[in-house]
């Protein structure tokens, strides 16, 4: 009040970028809200006809929970011929019996060369039992026996990362790391990254079958964790923590001409 016409111009300087929301009050005074999305220490400048007000910047501690969390899962699973035709594929469904007697169903589908051929993801050696049946009833040769062999079951510790992206990465820029399950067997990979921004993740495969190119951006710079699980249990080095420098997205401005 008091101050005659003029532009005010708010702006929250942080380790995130701030939503800030004004509203004229229509008596000379105008509310100011802001909300930033991660903790930490803020500035906030006020300018009123392109000059700083009485106290401005202001500082402000922001506390609370305010790191951010993207994720990826990628199967890789053993694929078996069961050496058998069957017309009616859609009518059937399996499950495979493991030799401690634990059963889960499995994943059917048709080769290429005509053949019924299951997907699992093994977790014990030995002999497991295949249950093909048709409308409840088995098919021709159901149960069928498939040998799991001890290099085919998931061993996180001999998958292999490579890549700057776990040591350190920029803002607005792809990372990458290299994942190499090759000699690692059959396994479910996990994946998520965690720090000051929500980092945009890309998976793709790279060089065959087993060999993973992971990319990600993050948009705010500081410290992320990187979590890597292979087969349920952490690979060698995970998680990895990772430096990010850079540019934030990280001022937040708001004009208001007051009349």
């Amino acid at each position: 009040k008091g101050a005659g016409a003029g532009n005010l111009q708010v702006a929250v300087e942080g380790p995130s970028k701030a939503d800030i929301q004004c509203k004229d009050n229509k008596d000379g005074t105008i509310s100011v809200s802001y909300l930033p999305p991660a903790p930490g220490e803020y500035k906030i400048n006020i300018r009123f006809g392109d000059r700083p007000i009485k106290g401005s910047p202001y500082s402000a501690k922001i506390t609370g929970e305010g790191r951010k969390r993207n994720q990826l899962s990628v199967g890789h699973s053993s694929e078996v011929s069961l050496k058998v035709q069957e017309k009616d594929f859609k009518l059937l469904n399996a499950s495979i019996v493991a030799p401690s007697g634990l059963e889960e169903p499995c994943f059917l589908k048709k080769l290429a060369n005509g053949h019924l051929g299951i997907s699992f993801t093994p977790r014990e050696t030995g002999e497991h039992l295949v249950n093909v049946k048709k409308l409840g009833t088995h098919i021709t040769g159901s149960p069928f026996k498939i040998n799991v062999l001890e290099r085919e079951i998931g061993d996180a510790s001999k998958v292999k990362v490579t890549g700057k992206g776990v040591k350190e990465a920029k803002t607005h820029t792809t990372n990458e790391l290299l994942i190499d399950t090759k000699e690692a067997g059959y396994g479910g990979l996990s994946l998520s990254i965690e720090g000051p921004s929500k980092a945009e993740i890309q998976c793709k495969e790279e060089g065959g079958e087993g060999a993973l190119r992971v990319t990600y951006k993050p948009t705010e710079p500081g410290f992320y964790i990187i979590n890597l699980k292979f087969a349920d249990h952490h690979v060698p080095g995970s998680p990895f923590t990772v430096k990010v420098t850079g540019e934030g997205s990280n001022i937040q401005r708001e004009n208001i001409k007051k009349e």
